[in-house]
């Protein structure tokens, strides 16, 4: 729910209008491009209906509504409006009866099409000002008969928020359910409507804004993000939204498991995932914080505060303090984590009594195993007030900050300035109290005890009721054909663009869950042969950064860059009630390249996920770097322990986990990365990327890919999966590799020589509309799915999909096998081949060439048989792409050298051929044109890009 405060802002204007005549714009206004809709003197620029035409008239500077049914229209510039904040002054006469009506339009009679905000004080019809008719009422009066009020429309997105002399009145936002009226874009209208009615506006005034879906986009009651706010980061925080306005924020450490702030408004949303920038981290975006607390542990060990971390990254040890979740219930958030073995749930919330704010925390503990002490507020050297103590002179009135506790034998105290704590004594049983923090005291006698939070962990109502349902478009072709799965429409009830980085089956076989870069889960039912009804759900939202998703035992497992989280539906109404923390033991930093991409598991269990290294704007070099950087990670099957499976890596951007345990990863080019690649991965394998967290060297070599990848093939990797079963038109077990930057499925061909891995990728004949970053096939029909988004470098076409790569019974027309000797190479088919055309030599073309391993961003292409020494040495100093100069000194482009092949034999079986290539060697990257046909006729014509590490005699 994108619930924005705009009290911040709303205040500016309101003072700036202060002494300024009515109808009109200050000079600061006009800049900030509001607009006036009513001199005050004409009606210039609006337009009655033809019910009551003499309904509206200016009097003594007001614009007058009156009499029986009418409307009136904005007529004027900019009357097109979508996104906007509207203001007037308004003026009710007893028993009046109005309405502000916007993206409405323009007609002669009827009831006009939009929204429509209540006017009315005194009128026997209940529903009163701030009510946005139908779907939002309010019952009671704001402000009397005859007196001017001040009525702000605020429309951003799918949200309508009304206020009253800038108090909050309503909030609504408009969701799948039908509705009679919807949001959409138009002008402003004003309604006349009963007779005697009489109703007064003046300075009505309008300034449209401009907003980005993600500054709209409706997160939950709470977000998982790394935060900044002032100098401070919380790297993994909760900024849970508070309020059934969720207008309010605290922002929370899931790894210090301390609240660090609080404040009136949002996050101001930005970063990679949503603007695009390098660099930049969502941040604190409203009103001063109320306290700005520290990062630091959150609860003492032996009565210390101290953080025992080295490098500051990472939770803290478990056995001190561990992060298990938040629940979800309604507009509430309830942290859940262990402080050595108890148990401590804690509600962050924002309150009301007698007109003073104060934000909460609610904590419940079932049984205290030692003494707790918890540090409620670290801002060290800070005046804070404590409610309820003895009063000291002058402390509580030149405080900031207040904090005072309900509950039953509870004291907050301040052993030194800025430090509050509270401490629990070992053996308490079902603790429950409510820590109080406010801008001056408050009564706490008379403020609300601390309530149960046994039902908030059970399961709420629903926090996105309704579905979408659409038919899927089945493809055509051979031998496979592309079926297209229809999505959630781009522009949702929640503003949250539909960017699907992974996906997996439930055990159905026909739903699945699909996770977005920005957050959130969606299932998908009707995954059937025809895909006549496909139904869509949101089943959760507020996740970090999510690049991968996998589903064991039909429970749904994400990862993001703060921790692995399982969902659980604990009501079963088809969204997500607990956001469980399976494993956070990956430590990250602030930099924008720590994608975690991809999440599969083993045969035992285990799940893998691959992490970016921290590079530059730009993309080259390293920033802060530490051992989690740049690696494959593994985490056992029960979440409690975790490895650095394998390390290296630049920015993997999916990776694979086959049939038997084999592990592999994609690899994008860039520092240390010559060309994109296919690793295989083991584990203690080392990629090639170096940085001063793996605190390798070049003098220590590295583990070779499977395959390099030029960049015509692949410029950015995804994942790799196996073909599972008898129905794809390949053999099962065969491997295949994803290319999110081409949109392209490769069929990897491999060649295990003592241990070596080695091989090639060869092209399949399928077409896809969005990147291929996700691949899985699911059991039931057999068939291969995949998934994409445009996120950063794509060929794709459309901002995402989830495609289902159909087999159609036709032969597939690519090699299937590869086998270099000492003597030459065998490429073997599944069809029989036309004997000439296999043995005739310009049926085939082979190139090779080479790529420098250096401290540069990526490389060019070498040659492997005249290698030049001067530009090698050069290359490792300076970026080598870009081709070789010529013997004219001039650059040319260098496409690899020429292989000779000194004949071409096929094989007893007819289906496989001998390549002589007496020169034969190793070398990183080899090129096979070829172009042959088969015994019934059928044209091969492909390209393998493969690379030789060894060369076993034949």
């Amino acid at each position: 729910m994108r619930r924005l405060l705009f009290g911040v802002v709303v205040a500016s204007v309101l003072s700036a209008l202060q002494g300024v005549a009515d109808n009109s714009l200050t000079a600061d206004e006009k800049k900030a491009g509001w607009m006036l809709l009513f001199n005050g003197e004409t009606l210039d620029g609006w337009k009655a209906d033809k019910w009551n035409p003499g309904g509206f008239a200016v009097e003594e500077g007001a614009l007058k509504c009156s009499g029986k049914r009418s409307m009136l229209y904005y007529d004027g510039a900019g009357k097109e409006m979508k996104d906007f904040h509207f203001i007037a002054d308004v003026k009710t006469m007893p028993n009046a009866n109005s309405g502000i009506f916007f993206h409405t339009k323009y007609q002669d009679k009827g009831w006009p099409p939009g929204h429509e905000a209540q006017v009315n004080t005194s009128h026997a019809d209940p529903v009163k000002t701030g009510s946005i008719y139908i779907v939002a009422k309010h019952l009671e009066k704001s402000g009397n008969d005859g007196e001017w009020f001040r009525y702000e429309i605020i429309v951003r997105g799918n949200e309508i928020t009304t206020k009253v002399d800038g108090k909050l009145i309503k909030v609504y936002r408009e969701g799948i359910v039908d509705r009679p009226r919807k949001l959409s874009s138009g002008t402003i209208g004003l309604q006349a409507h009963d007779p005697g009615s009489v109703v007064y506006y003046k300075n009505i005034k309008v300034k449209p804004l401009k907003t980005r879906w993600f500054e709209v986009m409706d997160f939950g009651p709470a977000l998982q993000t790394s935060v900044s706010i002032g100098k401070m980061v919380v790297l993994k925080g909760v900024a849970a939204r508070l309020g059934a306005d969720r207008a309010s924020t605290m922002l929370y450490d899931t790894e210090m498991m301390s609240m660090n702030a609080a404040w009136e408004g949002w996050l101001k949303i930005q970063g990679t995932p949503w603007d695009g920038r390098h660099g930049g981290l969502p941040a604190h975006g409203g009103s001063a914080p109320l306290f700005l607390s520290e990062t630091g542990p959150g609860w003492a060990k032996d009565g210390s505060f101290k953080d025992p971390r080295e490098a500051g990254y990472g939770p803290l040890p478990k056995e001190w303090l561990h992060y298990k979740g938040r629940y979800v219930h309604g507009d509430q958030t309830v942290l859940a984590y262990t402080v050595g073995e108890t148990l401590v749930w804690e509600m962050p919330a924002r309150e009301e009594v007698g007109g003073q704010r104060a934000y909460t925390r609610t904590f419940h503990i079932a049984e205290a195993s030692e003494k707790l002490t918890l540090r409620v507020i670290n801002m060290p050297g800070k005046n804070i007030g404590i409610m309820g103590a003895e009063k000291v002179p002058g402390a509580l009135n030149t405080a900031s900050l207040s904090v005072g506790v309900i509950g039953k034998d509870m004291m907050v105290y301040q052993p030194e300035p800025g430090q509050v704590l509270l401490n629990i004594a070992k053996g308490a049983k079902d603790v429950t109290f409510k820590v109080v923090m406010a801008d001056k005291p408050v009564d706490l006698e008379k403020w609300p005890a601390a309530v149960d939070l046994t039902p908030l962990t059970q399961g709420g109502g629903l926090q996105w009721p309704g579905t979408f349902k659409a038919s899927g478009t089945l493809g055509t072709g051979a031998p496979y054909a592309t079926d297209d799965i229809p999505l959630p429409p781009s522009i949702n009830p929640w503003m949250s663009k539909i960017r699907f980085s992974g996906f997996d089956f439930f055990a159905d076989g026909t739903s699945l869950a699909a996770v977005t870069w920005n957050g959130d889960v969606w299932v998908a039912t009707g995954i059937t042969a025809g895909l006549e009804n496909v139904v869509w759900k949101r089943y959760a939202a507020g996740l970090f950064e999510t690049l991968g998703l996998k589903i064991v035992d039909d429970v749904v497992y994400v990862t993001g860059k703060d921790q692995i989280t399982r969902l659980h539906d604990l009501n079963k109404d088809g969204e997500a009630d607990f956001y469980e923390c399976f494993n956070n033991d990956i430590m990250i930093t602030r930099n924008f390249h720590e994608f975690t991409f991809d999440l599969q598991t083993d045969p035992q269990g285990n799940f893998y996920f691959a992490k970016a290294a921290p590079v530059r704007k730009g993309g080259r070099g390293f920033g802060t770097t530490h051992a989690h950087h740049g690696i494959v990670f593994k985490v056992s099957k029960d979440g409690e322990t975790s490895e650095v499976f394998a390390t290296g890596f630049r920015a993997p951007g999916g990776m694979g986990v086959g049939p038997n345990g084999e592990v592999t990863a994609g690899e994008n080019e860039g520092t240390y990365v010559p060309a994109c690649k296919i690793n295989w991965v083991t584990k203690g394998s080392f990629a090639g990327v170096i940085h001063p967290g793996n605190g390798r060297t070049m003098d220590q070599g590295y583990d070779e890919p499977l395959c390099w990848m030029p960049m015509p093939i692949d410029n950015s990797g995804g994942g790799q999966v196996w073909v599972a079963g008898d129905k794809w038109g390949v053999p099962a077990g065969t491997m295949l590799h994803l290319s999110y930057g081409r949109s392209t499925v490769y069929r990897v061909l491999q060649q295990d020589v003592d241990g070596v891995m080695q091989g090639g990728v060869v092209k399949l004949p399928v077409k896809l509309s969005s990147s291929a970053m996700r691949g899985r096939f699911n059991a039931k029909d057999g068939q291969l799915y995949v998934s994409g988004f445009k996120g950063w470098q794509t060929n794709a076409s459309r901002e995402s999909a989830i495609q289902r790569i159909r087999y159609t019974g036709k032969p597939v027309l690519t090699p299937m096998g590869l086998r270099v000797t000492d003597k030459g190479v065998y490429l073997s088919f599944e069809q029989t081949l036309d004997k000439e055309l296999a043995e005739d030599l310009t049926s085939y073309a082979v190139h090779w060439w080479n790529y420098l391993w250096s401290p540069q961003y990526g490389s060019g292409w070498f040659s492997v048989d005249n290698p030049d020494p001067e530009r090698l040495a050069l290359a490792m100093k300076k970026e080598s792409k870009g081709g070789r100069k010529g013997p004219d000194g001039k650059k040319i482009k260098f496409l690899g050298d020429k292989v000779s092949i000194v004949k071409a034999v096929l094989q007893a079986d007819g289906k496989t051929v001998f390549l002589d290539i007496p020169t034969i060697r190793t070398v990183m990257q080899m090129r096979i044109k070829l172009d042959v046909e088969t015994t019934d006729g059928d044209e091969i014509v492909q390209e393998i890009y493969n690379t030789i590490h060894v060369l076993p005699k034949k």
